[in-house]
């Protein structure tokens, strides 16, 4: 149930009021993949950008609707000949502004990439709630919940969580940070945005760094 095998690729399990309306919104923006070494370490960094080659700002590259978004990255995809997922290609990402109809929840470090399993034990209890849709990071190695967007004032701003030897946790507030939409659905997961309460307050609980818009 939980491995790398089983996890669903595709947007088309998606469903529901909360999704339907972050589509037809003009938040979603395309990140280019990008291998860097760090600290002597290859690392797969994204770039937000709007032409598919120069990096702006995320708040300027969030100009397109999901559609719009989808199509702009099959078709530069395509012409570069770049492979979905790795250095070079681009990626789609969605950019929770006021007023969006979603909102990210994102957990670093959680998901063995070879098997697929939550590898942290707190993570793990958030997903087994199953209150919104939950899917892969491009590394393989993170997981991020969508839920519909909260009016929790704690929510308002980027909160990390930093967990020495664990995962790592973040909030992406209301223009404050664009995460990558992958599509890649964890198995069990819900195929819909849900409120996600639980979940929400899990990492605002936890957040003791607020990081401004």
């Amino acid at each position: 149930m939980d491995t790398a095998s089983n996890i669903e690729s595709g947007f088309g399990g998606l469903s529901g009021e909360v999704w339907e309306r972050a589509k037809a919104e003009k938040n979603w923006l395309l990140f280019r993949l990008q291998t860097e070494v760090r600290d002597g370490k290859e690392k797969l960094a994204k770039k937000p950008t709007l032409d598919g080659e120069r990096t702006v700002d995320r708040g300027i590259a969030a100009v397109r609707t999901f559609d719009e978004a989808s199509a702009f990255m099959a078709a530069q995809n395509m012409l570069s000949g770049a492979k979905a997922g790795q250095s070079g290609s681009l990626i789609l990402g969605y950019f929770p502004r006021p007023g969006a109809a979603m909102y990210g929840l994102d957990f670093d470090n959680c998901v063995d990439p070879r098997t697929g399993k939550l590898t942290d034990d707190v993570v793990a209890s958030i997903v087994a709630g199953g209150e919104s849709y939950a899917e892969i990071s491009p590394s393989g190695k993170g997981l991020r919940i969508w839920i519909a967007a909260p009016s929790d004032e704690r929510a308002t701003k980027r909160r990390v969580v930093h967990r020495d030897g664990c995962a790592g946790m973040e909030t992406s507030g209301f223009g404050g940070n664009a995460f990558t939409f992958t599509g890649k659905r964890f198995p069990g997961a819900p195929a819909s945005i849900g409120a996600a309460p639980l979940a929400l307050n899990a990492v605002l609980s936890a957040a003791t760094d607020a990081t401004p818009a």
